[in-house]
């Protein structure tokens, strides 16, 4: 069988000004910095320069919580909704209890930062 050659895709060509556009628009969908990002590498073949996160404070997109800290909480949810269905599973009891440390670690660390508003507390 011959050896085929691989054909490079031609990578979309952007300006700075419709780079921030486009990570703006992916913002005010819901889209997190990272999923933007992985997103800008695949279509455009593009490294951001500046934080993606960064810019989308700069032109108003604002999250509710960090991208860190929801999937910390999904987890979180997605283990207790197990330990529902399986009361004896101690290894995701443990996970679980390792998932709520985590949680009101990373809390601590953004409120100090101001991420978090001062008065925001995890509710399990």
């Amino acid at each position: 069988m011959p050896k085929t050659k691989k054909v490079k895709e031609e990578k979309k060509k952007i300006s700075k000004e419709e780079l921030e556009k486009l990570i703006v628009d992916l913002g005010k969908k819901e889209v997190t910095p990272s999923k933007i990002g992985i997103v800008l590498r695949k279509e455009y073949g593009i490294k951001s320069e500046k934080k993606i996160r960064k810019i989308l404070e700069e032109k108003g997109v604002k999250y509710e919580l960090p991208e860190e800290m929801d999937a910390l909480i999904k987890n979180a949810n997605a283990l207790q909704k197990h330990l529902l269905k399986n009361k004896m599973d101690k290894v995701a009891r443990r996970g679980l209890n390792i998932t709520l440390a985590k949680i009101i670690k990373a809390g601590k660390y953004f409120k100090k930062k101001r991420i978090l508003p001062q008065d925001w507390e995890f509710k399990a």
